[in-house]
């Protein structure tokens, strides 16, 4: 019978890359005109490259996960990422699929 060990490790600290900044899930998303959501995926290419972030948009009875390009981030910081498109704008970018 196979033995399965599980290995549990404790993560001090982070190892980002200098001049780099890591994205998280739940970091708010600000438009140029306020607050339009939460990092909730991300979708990566073949080559490993982050190539958009899944944007979480609405209100409890009507969400709508968005696909946001990385061109559309003008800059970010710790917990939030800060957009050069305004809300109306992000809400006519695609949407994933169900």
């Amino acid at each position: 019978m196979p033995q399965f060990f599980i290995l549990m490790v404790n993560i001090e600290k982070e190892l980002i890359p200098a001049g780099t900044i890591a994205v998280h899930r739940g970091a708010s998303i600000e438009a140029t005109d306020g607050h339009i959501g939460r990092v909730e995926e991300f979708l990566i290419d073949p080559e490993q490259h982050l190539t958009h972030l899944v944007l979480q948009e609405g209100h409890l009875w009507h969400k709508k996960e968005l696909t946001l390009p990385m061109s559309a981030i003008a800059r970010m910081d710790k917990d939030y990422i800060y957009l050069n498109l305004d809300k109306e704008t992000v809400k006519s970018l695609p949407s994933t699929p169900n």
